[in-house]
Parts: structure tokens; C-alpha cells; sequence
């Protein structure tokens, strides 16, 4: 658990400038990278990666993979561009807290955090606007 934490705060520190990383490989999936997530109307999450940057350009659903390690931790970095809201819907295979608004304010960084509990990826906490 402490390892959990200790992770999910350095995603936190590098959002606010401090870069930290604890890089560690479990059944193919690589801590400390990072993959973009196209903007689609239902784009699909991997799980090649911890972290997964996207950058929304429409309103979308958000569906996750049928499958993962128990405990695999995904971290969903969204960056917003230009001063038009979006709202991020989480479909398919996840357990949310609701919808993400980007709001109107360009430049923006939220981090969500989920963890997969063998049936689905559940959301364990989010930040607000950075």
C-alpha cells in the first residue's frame, strides 16, 4: 500500500513541477512512461502503459480494457487546449466518480487515478484543475 501511495503522490508532485519517478515493470506494464490517448468519440485506454496523456478535442466516452493485473494502477493525465469545455464520460470497464468537465481555462492538467480490482478499473481519486 505504501508503494501505491508513494506512486500516486510523485504523479501528483511531477503535475506541480517536481519530477520524481519510481519506474518498475509488473506482467508488461512499464511505471514511469507514458502514452497519448487519441481524441475520439470513444477512445480506448491501454494498459502498455502506467500513464496515459490525452489531450480531449470533442466530448467523449472513455472505455477501459476487459482486462488487467489485479492492483494495475493507470493514471489518466488530461491536458486541455483552447477555451472550449469538454466533458469526459467513463464507459465501458470502469468505475467512475462522474463525468470530467475540462473547463473553459486553456493550459489545465487533471490527473485521474484508477486501479484495476479484477473485474474492472475503478477510480481511486482525481485532482482538480492544475
Amino acid at each position: 500500500m505504501a508503494k501505491l501511495i508513494e506512486k500516486y503522490v510523485s504523479v501528483v508532485r511531477l503535475n506541480r513541477g517536481i519530477a520524481t519517478a519510481y519506474p518498475i515493470t509488473v506482467q508488461g506494464v512499464t511505471s514511469g512512461t507514458s502514452v497519448v490517448l487519441a481524441s475520439t468519440a470513444t477512445p480506448t485506454i491501454a494498459t502498455s502503459s502506467s500513464v496515459i496523456t490525452h489531450t480531449p478535442t470533442q466530448n467523449e466516452t472513455i472505455n477501459f480494457p476487459a482486462t488487467g493485473a489485479i492492483g494495475q494502477e493507470l493514471f489518466l493525465e488530461v491536458l486541455t487546449s483552447g477555451t472550449t469545455s469538454f466533458t469526459l464520460t467513463f464507459g465501458a470497464n470502469v468505475r467512475s466518480q462522474g463525468v470530467l468537465a475540462t473547463g473553459i481555462i486553456s493550459g489545465a492538467i487533471f490527473i485521474v487515478a484508477f486501479v484495476f480490482d479484477g473485474t474492472r478499473f475503478v477510480e481511486t481519486g482525481r485532482t482538480t484543475a492544475q
